[in-house]
This record gives structure tokens, sequence and C-alpha cells, in this order.
């Protein structure tokens, strides 16, 4: 194994085309702190203390129910898992807007912020007309909507624009935008800068907890049963208790996210909940938040709709235009019309329903033949790279390391099957154990795990899209070396012999991999 090293990926570079600003290449090959956890802000503390000490009066919580926030409020205050919150965002890609799971892709959709928050989707998007505010405008507008009288220092740091203030004015038009198209819009935005190299992350991260807790089993409280209410955020109102998982942790969830197998992932939780299917779920479009634009990509993530996930590169914007909307801001602006400045992709949000997705409908998380093979060479498999036992020893163990310790042990094995007689007792031991440890390994990290996921083993200083398999090279080797053995030493008992049972059937060895993951091959549906 000693010229021998693992590949985070990808091979093929046609969905992350962003892959050197991205933080897990940052991870993978720089000096960062595996054990450093993002800085996560959040405005909504001082409001929760509030509530805990004084509660909801019932007129308040009719005015908050009219504009269309009465289920984020049902959910109720929750403290963040920075560890859960920083391993997610090491798999988050921009360019698709997707987890990159070994399982394959995921995401946060407007179905989960429908029936998490309870939150409205359709509906015009949640933009406006940007203005620069006077002092003496803000004491007033304040006074108007709120009733109290203000003071300048009072206006430092708002933890809600005026922009966005001035929308409660009529609480019935509020409750008919499409908030929850702009809370999505605004944790994907979030998510996007927090992938690159930035130490600090905001939006509506509790709404990203909640969905990891509700699908990534390895992340998720116990649930005591209790009957389902709505919204579904409310599920997690009661005693949380993590005796099963890993917390606070980022070398936790990091192993958890990399060893991820099918059956650990919810692909679709809500099965069991009462709810009304909405079509805005399936369209490809853009969400929009002010000056943050989106796209989202159902298409990406077929199976958490029910649907057979079939292999496509479709966007609704190319490398450029995706760069540019993602460097749109409001700082050092006065005066914009978001309405006129995001007229095409506002166009595209009113007009959705003509951008539905449709598929092929199963019970069971489907995916089309080929689709495993396809996504494993365009995907990011490691964050970390691989290290010794002895250097990681009180942390969870990587996942990479660990797995090129087992293959370097399984070399040796073999080459001590090599050395000894198989009529000898110490064969049949060494044998045995072989096979064991082979089948497990195959079982968790090759072909007997359901569509083929293996690591990413190539020699090194030669990244090419072919995966070098040290355990089926040692056996030929060993295998030749026995035979040029027996060849030079004459006619025996052994030599005389059928070819083994072992000889038969230990190659293709399990530890290979899904024929063709690593070989590009005909392009599959790209979408719409």
């Amino acid at each position: 194994m000693e010229n021998m090293t693992i590949h985070p990926g990808p091979f093929n570079k046609e969905l992350l085309f962003l892959e050197t600003s991205h933080r897990a290449y940052n991870m993978f090959y720089g000096d960062s702190n595996p054990e450093e956890t993002l800085d996560l802000r959040r405005g909504d503390r001082e409001l929760w203390k509030h509530i805990k000490q004084h509660g909801i009066p019932d007129p308040v919580r009719s005015y908050i129910r009219r504009a269309g926030f009465e289920g984020v409020f049902n959910c109720g205050f929750k403290p963040l898992d920075h560890s859960l919150i920083t391993a997610l965002v090491e798999r988050w890609r921009p360019e698709t807007h997707t987890f990159h799971l070994p399982i394959g892709e995921v995401t946060v959709t407007l179905q989960d912020v429908h029936l998490m928050w309870d939150l409205r989707i359709d509906g015009e998007v949640v933009t406006g007309c940007q203005r620069t505010w006077s002092l003496a405008e803000k004491i007033e507008t304040c006074y108007r909507l709120l009733g109290i009288e203000t003071e300048q220092g009072n206006f430092r740091d708002n933890s809600v624009h005026m922009n966005l203030l001035v929308l409660l004015e009529d609480f019935d038009r509020c409750g008919g935008l499409s908030w929850g198209s702009a809370a999505l819009a605004c944790l994907y935005r979030n998510l996007c800068k927090g992938a690159t190299n930035d130490k600090i992350i905001a939006g509506p991260l509790m709404l990203l907890q909640l969905w990891a807790w509700s699908r990534i089993r390895a992340t998720g409280p116990k649930y005591d049963g209790h009957a389902l209410q709505r919204p579904f955020g409310v599920r997690w109102n009661s005693p949380l208790h993590f005796e099963s998982v890993s917390t606070h942790s980022v070398s936790g969830y990091r192993a958890s996210l990399c060893a991820m197998i099918d059956g650990e992932f919810e692909w679709t939780p809500y099965d069991q909940y009462d709810h009304q299917v909405l079509t805005d779920w399936l369209c490809n479009t853009y969400i929009i938040f002010w000056e943050i634009v989106e796209e989202c990509l159902p298409i990406r993530v077929m199976r958490q709709f029910h649907f057979t996930q079939t292999i496509t590169t479709f966007r609704l914007s190319n490398q450029q235009e995706h760069k540019r909307l993602h460097k749109l801001t409001r700082r050092g602006t006065t005066s914009t019309n978001w309405f006129v400045k995001l007229g095409p992709q506002i166009n595209h949000w009113m007009d959705r329903m003509h951008h539905y997705v449709t598929g092929q409908f199963t019970i069971q998380p489907t995916t089309e033949i080929g689709y495993m093979s396809w996504y494993l060479q365009r995907t990011v498999i490691h964050i970390v790279k691989p290290m010794a036992n002895n250097e990681n020893s009180f942390r969870y163990q990587n996942q990479g390391g660990t797995l090129e310790l087992a293959v370097e042990g399984l070399n040796r094995m073999h080459e001590g099957l090599g050395q000894v007689d198989e009529d000898n007792p110490d064969y049949q031991r060494l044998h045995g154990l072989y096979e064991t440890s082979r089948h497990y390994l195959g079982f968790t990290h090759g072909e007997n795990r359901r569509e083929g996921y293996g690591p990413h083993v190539v020699p090194i200083g030669d990244f090419a899209p072919v995966i070098a398999n040290p355990v089926e090279r040692v056996r030929r080797q060993s295998h030749g070396q026995r035979r040029r053995h027996d060849d030079e030493a004459g006619p025996s008992n052994r030599a005389e012999r059928a070819p083994s049972h072992h000889d038969d059937e230990a190659g293709p060895s399990t530890m290979q991999f899904t024929p063709g993951i690593f070989n590009d091959g005909p392009p599959g549906p790209s979408g719409q």
C-alpha cells in the first residue's frame, strides 16, 4: 500500500465545477483543523427568551397566524448543534444545491419547508424596492406599525430590516407571500457561503437541523411516538434523547455521513403524516428572497418524492450565470427595484408549473440502472485525509484510513497464504479469517453494498479515473508466485490437484466495485 493513496473525488468535474473553492477541498489538501466547527449565527434568541418568560397573547398569535408564521412559532426554540451543521455544510455543493452523500444526492426541498414549518409555498416572491431610510422615517414607521416610540440607538444592528418590517403593515397580504420559497432560498444561499472558506454561517439553520433529524438516522434524537400534529416540526418539542446517535462531535457526524449506506437515510419521512400534496414541490425553478436567487431542482432528488432517480445534468443556468447570481448583493446600493432586476427569475417562478417534473412512481427509493456508477465519478467521497488509527486514537475513525489499514491487513494475509501449504491447519485458519474479513469489507465498502460504493484508491501521483484493487492485485501475484514455485519444485500432490476452491472463487474479489463506476458510459436523461 506504500504506492497507493486515497483520492477524494470527483474524477469527472461535469457537476462540481467549484472544486478548489469548496471547504472540502481545503479540508482534504490543506491544513484545516478537522475538529473546528462553524460559527452559527442566529438572531432569534432574545425573541424566544421573551416568549418563554411572557408567552404569546392570543391577539398577537392571531396576527402571527394571519402573517403566515404560526407554524414556525409552534415548533419552538431549540439549540443548534454546531458540529452537525458543520458536517452537513462540508457535503453541500453550491453547484447542485444538494448534499452529496455516499447514497446519492439529497436536499431540503419546498416540501420540507411547507410540512416542517407550515410556511406557504405558492404566492408572490418576497422581494421589493430597496430604499434608504432616514432616521425620521424609521422612527415614524416603527411608531405606526409597533405603537412605540424609539430612539436612534435602537436602530443599530436591526434584527429585522426596515424593508421587511413594512411587509407586516398588511398582515393578510403578508400571509399571501411565498415565505416557504423565501426561507429555502435564504438557507441555500447561506449553505453556499458556508461551503466556501467562511467560518460564519447564518440563515434558517433550525430548518436544516430539523430536516437532518427527520431524515438522517445517525443524527436525530429519539422520537417518543406521540401523535403527529401540524406542522411536522413539532414532533421534536418533547424532551430530546440522543442515546443512539453522535452529538456535538464533528468527527462523529463526518464519519457517519462518509459511511452512510442504504437504509440510513429516510427518503420519505412524511408518508404517515396527514398532509396535502402540492405540485409546487416538484417544479424546477428559481426561489427568491430579496436579492437572493437560487435554483431549486427537485429533479436531482426524485427519491424524496417516491420517484425513480435518473441520471441528470439539468441546470437552470450555466456556470457563468450561476456565479453572477451568487454575487448579487444589497450592499453598496441605495435604491434598487428587485422586481425589475430579477424579472426573468421572478417570471420563471410565477410560471413554475410549466417546469413540473414527472417520473416513474415507486414505493421504495430506487435509482435507474447506472445512476450510482455515474454519480460516484462526479462526487466527493472523502472530506479529510485518511489517517492511521494511532493518529486518531481519541476521535471517531476516518473511514478512508480505516479501510486502508484493513486492505493492508488483507494483503498481508494473502502473502501469508502464499507461504503456507493448503494442507497445513494454519492455512485453513488464515483462509477463514481472510474470507470473513473480505466479505465484511465487501459489504461495507464494496459490491455487496447496494449499488456499490468504495474508496477512491489510486496510485500516488496518478489520479486517473480508474480503480486500483490492491487485494485482487496481491492475490494474483501470490497465486502466480506459488505456481512458479510449484513448477520449479517439480510434481507434487499439491500441484497435481485440480485448482483449489479458493483459487476459483477468490476473484474477482468482493472488494471490487460495481463495473463501470469509474468508466464513463453513455449519458443518461438530462431532465427537461
